[in-house]
């Protein structure tokens, strides 16, 4: 009875667009008319049958037939022919072309309720051009072109074919514009990371340049209270040339970590990781004390004082003052060059997952040669916290909390607990 109901309304609709001789006997399936009456609803809401009208979307709802697909199952496979057109109901799926090695699947976009694929292999009768993928348990009404040609009126199957055709047009005209802004910025992209590169090779040459100044004015050591007093004025002229050419080529001294941006953050996460490095330190000289001759006669903790031959000497107040005053000034220069030149510049010109990673050793490397005119131990000492203001700095962008981190560290190590550099050498 259902199979005869179905007829007479197929007859009905023809006989309304007055070409009936373009009906041909096909088998229909038969569906209950709650299925038939859900199906239509669900049809409305999608654009690919905008203007049809209730007998014609009774038509195409008995052509449909449902599918459901596991995450990973494909409903399309490039490649394959076949004149099925997807309408999906609940889900997603992702739509990828494979690399020219077939190595890889790139996405080209991901569909969900109401949205359609799968009609151009019919237009164009020819194979799929892409996969498309189940992301989640999917449904699909499944609907053959091919068939819906041969049974509906020219009516119901030129409407489906100008909305097809509006669809598309539509989807070229955005895919043009995002591929505009898409060439935009990746020869935005290309040209911030030429300059990138260009300021990263000068930055090594200056840096090369004032370890050589360095040695060459190590010479006067001897005259010296502290080789940071040659240090200082070299460190800044370094500087000074880094801003100057970051300016020229077009950078902020936000880029590279001179921001306030997150300093909150930025000071509490340093600060916790002082104070767990200062209570290592300590925990380490009580365990040279007790274990190491040379350190058995020493106090835990020696208070201004310094290392001259075997003996310690107390450093005169305005001696001790003044370098404290320089390793302020010291330390968050050196922060700045290793991690926000060399570690900022390489996070943003490497374009690899592990540029993080690579960006805090490499710019590690070079902060460690800072302290190789000073003792090679020293330089071997510093890799560790190093690395720790690495991670500190990819976190969060400043070298406020890093710097801080550098100077009290510093003074409680050389200082306060008496890890001095001739002990180190």
């Amino acid at each position: 009875m259902l199979l005869v109901l179905n007829v007479s309304i197929h007859t009905l609709l023809f006989a309304g667009n007055a070409i009936p001789s373009l009906v041909k006997p096909v088998v229909l399936n038969s569906k209950k008319t709650m299925d038939i009456q859900a199906i239509v609803k669900d049809l409305h809401r999608c654009a690919l049958f905008k203007g049809l009208d209730e007998l014609q979307l009774h038509l195409v709802a008995e052509l449909i037939r449902i599918e459901h697909y596991q995450p990973g199952q494909l409903l399309i496979r490039e490649g394959e022919r076949s004149a099925d057109l997807f309408v999906i109901q609940q889900g997603q799926v992702e739509v990828s072309k494979p690399s020219a090695t077939h190595e890889l699947q790139h996405t080209l976009r991901t569909l969900g309720p109401n949205e359609f694929i799968g009609e151009l292999a019919h237009l164009m009768q020819g194979e799929r051009v892409a996969n498309v993928k189940a992301l989640e348990l999917t449904k699909a009404y499944v609907l053959s072109l091919q068939q819906l040609e041969e049974v509906a009126s020219s009516k119901v199957y030129n409407k489906l074919l100008n909305n097809i055709a509006r669809y598309n047009t539509e989807r070229l005209t955005r895919m043009n514009q995002a591929m505009v802004i898409a060439k935009d910025n990746e020869l935005a992209a290309v040209k911030a990371r030429l300059q990138l590169g260009l300021f990263m090779v000068y930055t090594f040459f200056i840096v090369t340049a004032y370890t050589f100044f360095l040695q060459v004015f190590d010479l006067f050591r001897p005259l010296l209270p502290s080789m940071m007093l040659i240090n200082i004025p070299l460190i800044g002229l370094l500087i000074l040339v880094i801003i100057v050419l970051m300016k020229h080529i077009g950078f902020s001294t936000a880029d590279f970590g001179l921001t306030l941006q997150n300093w909150q953050r930025s000071l509490a996460e340093s600060l916790i990781v002082t104070a767990v490095i200062v209570i290592v330190l300590i925990v380490l000289k009580m365990w040279l004390i007790r274990h190491v001759n040379s350190f058995q006669s020493d106090p835990l903790f020696q208070i201004s004082t310094h290392f001259s031959n075997t003996q310690i000497k107390t450093r005169p107040l305005h001696i001790q003052a003044l370098l404290w005053l320089v390793y302020a000034i010291f330390a968050p220069a050196q922060e700045f060059i290793a991690r926000g030149v060399f570690q900022g510049g390489l996070q943003k010109l490497l374009v690899n997952r592990f540029k993080t990673v690579l960006a805090i050793v490499v710019a590690n490397i070079a902060f460690v040669m800072f302290h190789l005119h000073l003792s090679p131990f020293l330089m071997l000492i510093v890799i560790i916290p190093g690395l720790v203001w690495g991670w500190l700095y990819a976190r969060c962008q400043s070298i406020l909390g890093i710097s801080v981190s550098h100077v009290i560290l510093g003074w409680c190590a050389i200082n306060i607990i008496g890890f001095h550099l001739s002990r180190l050498v």
